[in-house]
Protein backbone atom coordinates (compact mmCIF):
# COMPACT_ATOMS: atom_id res chain seq x y z
CA UNK A 1 0.00 0.00 0.00
CA UNK A 2 3.08 2.46 0.04
CA UNK A 3 6.85 2.25 0.75
CA UNK A 4 7.51 4.47 -2.71
CA UNK A 5 9.13 7.48 -2.48
CA UNK A 6 5.94 9.13 -4.00
CA UNK A 7 3.77 8.65 -1.55
CA UNK A 8 5.85 9.18 1.21
CA UNK A 9 4.32 12.72 1.53
CA UNK A 10 0.83 11.02 1.85
CA UNK A 11 1.70 8.19 4.30
CA UNK A 12 3.01 10.55 7.04
CA UNK A 13 -0.16 12.58 6.09
CA UNK A 14 -2.16 9.26 6.91
CA UNK A 15 -0.07 8.57 9.97
CA UNK A 16 -0.88 12.40 11.24
CA UNK A 17 -4.83 12.62 10.60
CA UNK A 18 -4.91 8.63 12.54
CA UNK A 19 -2.72 10.33 15.36
CA UNK A 20 -4.71 13.99 15.42
CA UNK A 21 -8.11 11.58 14.82
CA UNK A 22 -7.10 8.97 17.94
CA UNK A 23 -5.77 12.05 20.37
CA UNK A 24 -9.12 13.86 19.93
CA UNK A 25 -11.34 10.92 20.87
CA UNK A 26 -9.19 9.73 23.32
CA UNK A 27 -9.35 13.30 25.43
CA UNK A 28 -10.25 13.07 28.67
CA UNK A 29 -9.08 9.66 29.13
CA UNK A 30 -6.14 7.78 31.58
CA UNK A 31 -4.85 5.49 32.02
CA UNK A 32 -5.76 2.98 34.72
CA UNK A 33 -3.59 2.91 37.41
CA UNK A 34 -0.37 5.41 36.06
CA UNK A 35 -3.11 8.24 35.88
CA UNK A 36 -1.62 9.31 32.42
CA UNK A 37 -3.23 10.73 29.08
CA UNK A 38 -4.51 7.13 27.23
CA UNK A 39 -2.92 8.46 23.96
CA UNK A 40 0.35 7.37 25.44
CA UNK A 41 -1.12 3.59 24.64
CA UNK A 42 -2.23 4.33 21.31
CA UNK A 43 0.83 5.74 20.35
CA UNK A 44 3.42 3.33 22.41
CA UNK A 45 1.32 0.68 20.25
CA UNK A 46 2.33 2.23 17.05
CA UNK A 47 5.78 2.36 18.15
CA UNK A 48 6.48 -0.78 19.21
CA UNK A 49 4.86 -2.23 15.78
CA UNK A 50 7.18 0.34 13.88
CA UNK A 51 10.29 -0.05 14.96
CA UNK A 52 10.54 -3.13 17.02
CA UNK A 53 8.24 -5.56 14.79
CA UNK A 54 9.90 -2.96 11.57
CA UNK A 55 5.85 -2.82 10.06
CA UNK A 56 6.22 0.24 7.96
CA UNK A 57 2.79 0.03 6.06
CA UNK A 58 1.23 3.71 6.96
CA UNK A 59 -2.29 2.14 7.62
CA UNK A 60 -1.33 0.03 9.60
CA UNK A 61 0.61 2.01 11.73
CA UNK A 62 -2.71 4.00 11.34
CA UNK A 63 -4.39 1.24 12.55
CA UNK A 64 -2.52 0.72 15.12
CA UNK A 65 -3.05 4.44 16.52
CA UNK A 66 -7.21 4.21 16.28
CA UNK A 67 -6.96 0.04 18.10
CA UNK A 68 -9.06 1.45 20.77
CA UNK A 69 -11.40 3.97 19.24
CA UNK A 70 -14.14 1.79 18.43
CA UNK A 71 -14.16 -0.10 21.86
CA UNK A 72 -13.40 3.41 24.27
CA UNK A 73 -15.27 6.20 22.71
CA UNK A 74 -17.82 7.31 20.93
CA UNK A 75 -16.73 6.30 17.48
CA UNK A 76 -18.83 4.55 14.82
CA UNK A 77 -17.55 2.12 12.36
CA UNK A 78 -19.31 4.45 10.08
CA UNK A 79 -17.11 7.24 10.92
CA UNK A 80 -13.75 5.29 10.91
CA UNK A 81 -14.51 3.83 7.51
CA UNK A 82 -15.27 7.11 6.08
CA UNK A 83 -12.33 8.86 7.47
CA UNK A 84 -9.58 6.17 6.83
CA UNK A 85 -10.92 3.47 4.60
CA UNK A 86 -12.20 -0.07 4.69
CA UNK A 87 -8.94 -0.92 5.25
CA UNK A 88 -7.90 0.90 8.27
CA UNK A 89 -11.47 0.79 9.59
CA UNK A 90 -11.50 -3.32 9.39
CA UNK A 91 -8.36 -3.86 10.82
CA UNK A 92 -9.64 -1.67 14.09
CA UNK A 93 -13.02 -3.32 13.99
CA UNK A 94 -11.31 -6.98 14.03
CA UNK A 95 -9.00 -5.94 17.25
CA UNK A 96 -12.60 -4.39 19.03
CA UNK A 97 -13.98 -6.81 21.34
CA UNK A 98 -17.93 -6.87 21.31
CA UNK A 99 -19.92 -6.56 24.18
CA UNK A 100 -20.48 -10.34 24.55
CA UNK A 101 -16.89 -10.96 24.31
CA UNK A 102 -13.76 -10.27 26.75
CA UNK A 103 -9.61 -11.10 24.89
CA UNK A 104 -10.25 -13.92 26.92
CA UNK A 105 -13.44 -15.55 24.65
CA UNK A 106 -12.86 -17.86 21.90
CA UNK A 107 -14.71 -16.17 19.62
CA UNK A 108 -12.17 -13.33 19.75
CA UNK A 109 -9.16 -15.32 19.28
CA UNK A 110 -10.97 -17.66 16.26
CA UNK A 111 -11.27 -13.87 14.77
CA UNK A 112 -7.97 -13.20 15.41
CA UNK A 113 -6.63 -16.72 14.41
CA UNK A 114 -8.55 -15.98 10.62
CA UNK A 115 -7.13 -12.13 10.36
CA UNK A 116 -3.76 -11.26 8.50
CA UNK A 117 -0.94 -10.84 10.19
CA UNK A 118 -0.84 -7.13 10.07
CA UNK A 119 -3.54 -7.54 12.31
CA UNK A 120 -2.03 -10.16 15.10
CA UNK A 121 1.08 -7.79 15.04
CA UNK A 122 -1.06 -4.87 15.71
CA UNK A 123 -2.78 -6.89 18.80
CA UNK A 124 0.47 -8.00 19.93
CA UNK A 125 1.98 -4.68 20.06
CA UNK A 126 -0.98 -3.46 21.81
CA UNK A 127 -0.22 -6.35 24.23
CA UNK A 128 3.34 -5.64 24.43
CA UNK A 129 2.60 -1.89 25.85
CA UNK A 130 -0.15 -3.18 27.96
CA UNK A 131 2.21 -5.82 29.80
CA UNK A 132 5.34 -3.45 29.60
CA UNK A 133 2.87 -0.76 32.03
CA UNK A 134 1.16 -3.35 34.18
CA UNK A 135 3.52 -2.68 37.48
CA UNK A 136 1.49 0.60 37.58
CA UNK A 137 -1.57 -0.81 36.86
CA UNK A 138 -3.01 -1.33 40.26
CA UNK A 139 -4.42 -4.96 38.96
CA UNK A 140 -4.80 -7.77 41.55
CA UNK A 141 -2.43 -11.33 41.58
CA UNK A 142 -5.49 -12.89 39.81
CA UNK A 143 -6.19 -10.97 37.07
CA UNK A 144 -2.21 -10.61 35.99
CA UNK A 145 -2.43 -14.22 35.93
CA UNK A 146 -5.44 -14.46 33.74
CA UNK A 147 -4.00 -11.34 31.40
CA UNK A 148 -1.45 -13.60 31.21
CA UNK A 149 -2.36 -16.73 30.14
CA UNK A 150 -4.50 -14.55 28.06
CA UNK A 151 -1.05 -13.21 26.39
CA UNK A 152 0.30 -16.59 26.18
CA UNK A 153 -2.89 -17.97 23.72
CA UNK A 154 -1.58 -14.64 21.79
CA UNK A 155 1.77 -15.64 21.74
CA UNK A 156 1.35 -19.37 20.63
CA UNK A 157 -0.54 -17.72 17.66
CA UNK A 158 1.79 -15.13 17.05
CA UNK A 159 4.88 -18.02 16.98
CA UNK A 160 2.04 -20.61 14.81
CA UNK A 161 2.49 -17.31 11.98
CA UNK A 162 6.57 -17.53 11.84
CA UNK A 163 6.24 -13.79 13.04
CA UNK A 164 9.55 -14.62 15.02
CA UNK A 165 10.48 -11.28 15.75
CA UNK A 166 7.15 -10.23 17.40
CA UNK A 167 7.09 -13.67 19.15
CA UNK A 168 10.66 -12.75 20.37
CA UNK A 169 8.99 -9.04 21.72
CA UNK A 170 5.78 -10.37 22.97
CA UNK A 171 7.73 -13.39 24.80
CA UNK A 172 10.00 -10.87 26.64
CA UNK A 173 7.24 -8.78 27.80
CA UNK A 174 5.34 -11.61 28.92
CA UNK A 175 8.97 -13.12 30.95
CA UNK A 176 9.58 -9.76 32.48
CA UNK A 177 5.73 -9.65 34.05
CA UNK A 178 6.79 -12.77 35.73
CA UNK A 179 10.00 -11.71 36.89
CA UNK A 180 8.39 -8.05 37.84
CA UNK A 181 5.38 -9.68 40.18
CA UNK A 182 7.18 -13.44 41.57
CA UNK A 183 6.82 -16.61 41.57
CA UNK A 184 3.10 -16.77 42.04
CA UNK A 185 2.56 -15.56 38.20
CA UNK A 186 5.01 -18.28 37.06
CA UNK A 187 3.11 -21.35 39.23
CA UNK A 188 0.08 -20.57 37.24
CA UNK A 189 1.22 -21.44 33.93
Amino acid sequence: MSGTDAGSEVDILIVEQALRFATEKHLGQFRNGTGGAYIKHPIETEKILREEFGFADPYVCSAALLHDVLEDTNTTYAQLYQRFGSYVAGIVDLLTKTSEESYRSKRFYARLALAADEVVAVKAADRISNLRSMQYSGWTLERVQAYLVDSRELETLVSERGLDIVHHRLREAIDQVEVDVGEDVCLSR
